[in-house]
């Protein structure tokens, strides 16, 4: 469980009362089931997205010491992208994966053509049927 704590006595306080989280696996040949069904969140959509990069790199300056600043060492140009729409059921939905590979296009500006189909799925589903 992840607590987020503002102050160091509230964080001391929390760790004086409670005990050290330990992670027990279970016994080798043992069951484990799901239980609290009513805390159960379907999740009908699933988008996998998935970027490659070129990696290159940057002639830089000598950079003043004494002023804040960034040092970029690298530049990423996008080199390819894939997306794959799962739909919890396929007869509602099914969609390929899609992949694309840069040849002298640019792979950023053409990405944004998937986030078209999720807005469009969106639209599609967002009003169920009663």
């Amino acid at each position: 469980m992840l607590n987020r704590y503002r102050k160091i006595g509230a964080l001391n306080k929390y760790c004086s009362q409670n005990n050290a989280q330990k992670i027990e696996p279970p016994t080798p040949g043992s069951v484990i089931s799901f239980s609290k069904h009513s805390r159960l969140m379907r999740v009908p959509w699933v988008v996998f997205a998935d970027f490659e990069f070129f990696i290159k790199p940057i002639d830089t300056c000598q950079l003043d010491p004494g002023v804040s600043y960034t040092n970029k060492y690298q530049k990423h140009t996008p080199s390819s992208f894939c997306y794959y729409i799962k739909c919890f059921d396929d007869g509602v939905y099914l969609h390929e994966r899609t992949m694309f590979t840069a040849k002298d296009d640019d792979v950023a500006q053409i990405s944004i053509v998937w986030k078209g189909k999720i807005r469009g799925i969106y639209n599609r589903f967002k009003h169920p049927k009663t």
